[in-house]
């Protein structure tokens, strides 16, 4: 890690999440909720909540940035159930894509 990079912390609230990254090298920041420049990070920490009982409130791994696409939820999760929030388009309103950034390994 270099002083110049920038850092994007994402907030771990559940495991399945977590699982994803580990698993398989990937994490969802949903575009509606990203901050500006998101593709323009580094590197990718992970914050710990309560869920992670002994590890919470604290950031034990960061990785990375090896790349990023556009892609819709149903896409990125196709087991999870079919709802109001994975019919995302861009078009439509109160909806849009997800941002899903490429992890390498995790330090």
């Amino acid at each position: 890690m270099h002083p110049d990079d920038r850092v994007l912390v994402a907030i771990m609230n559940n495991r399945r999440d977590w699982a994803l990254v580990e698993n398989e090298g990937w994490y969802r920041v949903p575009v509606k909720h990203a901050p500006p420049g998101t593709p323009d990070f580094d590197w990718l920490a992970f914050y710990f909540t309560k869920v992670f009982k002994d590890d919470k409130w604290a950031i034990h791994y960061y990785a990375p940035i090896q790349g990023h696409e556009l892609v819709t939820r149903r896409d990125l999760i196709p087991s999870q159930p079919k709802g109001f929030n994975m019919r995302r388009k861009t078009s439509a309103p109160n909806s849009s894509p997800d941002e899903r950034c490429f992890v390498g390994s995790l330090i």
